[in-house]
């Protein structure tokens, strides 16, 4: 898959385990020497930066932190 700046975007594929029916095919019947692509693609509304910017902060490390002050602690 490729990630964008805002969200991922790429192929999806389906493919049922060797010895098992294709429930797609049996739903929708389609050529089995035809490929077919489905692309899948999600957009986050805040950029990239802002999103990884929350989870890299100290303040969200974890859901109980506590802030120890000064900040770089000095002891």
């Amino acid at each position: 898959h490729q990630q964008y700046a805002d969200g991922l975007i790429g192929p999806i594929i389906i493919d049922p385990k060797l010895g098992e029916q294709d429930p797609i095919l049996e739903r929708y019947p389609y050529d089995n020497d035809s490929d077919y692509s489905i692309m899948l693609q999600e957009w986050y509304h805040e950029s990239w930066q802002d999103i990884m910017t929350g989870y890299q902060s100290f303040f969200n490390s974890s859901k109980n932190y506590k802030p120890r002050y000064p900040w770089p602690p000095t002891s």
